[in-house]
């Protein structure tokens, strides 16, 4: 075979193509033979997400040779305007992809949608969102020898009076199961399901495996913080002492906050593959409608929600990475007041001492509308000089925050910036390389809570609309950070 010169373009690209495919081809093999002996379909969902893959690749190859007849510039920019159209198709095939094989895709899908607005062109987290973390309930008799085997038959049996054998919830890594104990109380027991891990491995090892032979194709798509932050997730989310430690931790900060409460876990019963904890029932945060029906004012809640999570960030240093609307329940408390209840302690995040001050001194600028104090706060967290003065990117997700700190920028830097982004949108897809820069250069922990953030806030909006209301939440946020640096 004729082998192409080293210095011609063409031929390096040809190069890349022909590694690429071997790599795909070995990678799925790798996957399949890790998968092979197990009767959950590892091999079905490998052979899919490789056809995705090649799908993806000669889509975005079409693409690259039609810009380049056209006379575009882009080059092999993937994030350039000119592939807007590309995206949208891409798009469409992660959440196909996501929705047939289930499990760690669909948690992946909505890693990737958390974090759209910065990272990724918006089409993805449009289209993504769309993916719930729910699964098709596994048989009673699969999580029971999970159960037998890190309690041990004698202890289930003397610590149950009954399991309801069907799940009152099912997502992709566990189920949960109500049962009560031998003193009378209800409890929710979670359970892993048999196996899981290893799949998750693999199917993780096989994304990565694709991720590196893209990087011959694509060298400007380096998608490796995603991969390993998610690699990080998992871990934490399949083994279940985390959990409960985690559990611990917030009911710890939370001691003596009116209105806050968290399920009390029982470390006797559980393990690294099953959680037994107190049983709780009340409204998802976002069923208005039974809130308004049993009397529950939304501001209340909103309140609430707020000096939670201004305890977490500012004073805690632990916080709840995954508040979307199922993982929080509101309820009458015995005063009848409201009351938050906190689920799934499985995706949290650790703010060492010095990161939590410096985190709530950027808040405490922002309080103070301090645009060159927001700067110093940015450089503290590790972005580049050159980005310092985007730094509302921090509160990209939380409209009020965020409009608060491009109010603290002189209004002639406003116009330069304008100006500086109108100049990157003209197909060089530079803004999103910056925007990638920006967000890589933060720790790992702020990245979390820039998710944690756009949840809250969109379920702050969803309660109090916008406004004053959303503005009170922002006051909590600043009495909190103002006493962490005081």
């Amino acid at each position: 075979m004729a082998m192409a010169k080293e210095g011609s373009t063409g031929g390096r690209r040809t190069w890349r193509w022909r590694m690429a495919k071997v790599g795909l081809a070995s990678g799925a093999s790798a996957a399949v033979g890790m998968a092979v002996r197990d009767p959950d379909g590892w091999q079905r969902r490998a052979c899919r997400t490789v056809r995705v893959a090649y799908q993806a690749a000669r889509d975005y190859r079409r693409t690259w040779k039609q810009a380049e007849a056209g006379g575009s510039t882009c080059g092999g920019d993937v994030w350039c305007a000119t592939y807007a159209d590309m995206h949208v198709r891409q798009a469409d095939r992660l959440l196909q992809l996501a929705q047939k094989n289930g499990g760690l895709y669909a948690k992946i899908a909505q890693f990737v949608a958390a974090r759209s607005n910065v990272g990724f062109p918006d089409v993805y987290g449009k289209k993504l969102q769309q993916m719930q973390d729910k699964a098709v309930p596994k048989p009673y008799a699969a999580v029971q020898h999970v159960l037998e085997q890190d309690m041990g038959k004698p202890t289930l049996q003397r610590a149950f009076q009954q399991i309801e054998e069907t799940p009152i919830a099912a997502a992709s890594i566990a189920q949960v199961h109500k049962a009560q104990l031998m003193d009378g109380r209800c409890v929710a027991v979670k359970v892993q399901y048999p196996q899981i891990k290893k799949q998750f491995m693999a199917d993780l090892f096989l994304l990565e495996t694709i991720h590196a032979m893209s990087r011959c194709m694509l060298p400007k798509l380096d998608l490796k913080w995603l991969l390993d932050d998610f690699r990080e997730s998992c871990k934490q989310e399949l083994d279940f002492r985390e959990e409960q430690a985690n559990a611990k931790a917030l009911h710890g900060i939370m001691k003596g906050a009116k209105g806050i409460h968290v399920p009390e876990v029982l470390d006797d019963l559980s393990s690294a593959r099953v959680i037994v904890m107190e049983y709780v029932e009340g409204w998802r945060i976002d069923d208005r409608t039974s809130m308004k029906a049993n009397g529950v004012k939304e501001r209340d809640v909103s309140r609430l929600l707020a000096n939670a999570y201004g305890k977490m960030m500012f004073a805690g240093g632990t916080v709840h990475c995954d508040p979307h609307a199922g993982n929080l329940l509101v309820r009458k408390d015995a005063k009848g007041g409201a009351q938050l209840v906190f689920l799934d302690h499985g995706l949290y995040v650790k703010l060492p001492t010095q990161l939590r001050k410096e985190y709530a001194s950027l808040w405490v600028a922002l309080k103070n509308k301090s645009n060159k104090n927001l700067q110093l706060a940015t450089e503290k967290l590790g972005v580049p000089a050159d980005l310092l003065r985007f730094h509302p990117l921090l509160f990209e997700g939380d409209p009020p925050a965020q409009h608060r700190a491009w109010q603290t920028i002189p209004r002639q830097q406003r116009k330069d910036m304008d100006d500086w982004i109108s100049s990157r949108m003209d197909g060089q897809g530079q803004l999103a390389a910056d925007a990638m820069r920006f967000l890589t250069s933060l720790p790992r922990e702020i990245v979390y809570l820039h998710r944690a953030q756009a949840i809250v806030a969109s379920l702050d909006r969803e309660l109090v609309g916008r406004g004053k209301g959303e503005n009170a939440r922002l006051d909590v946020y600043f009495k909190h950070a103002m006493a962490a640096t005081g």
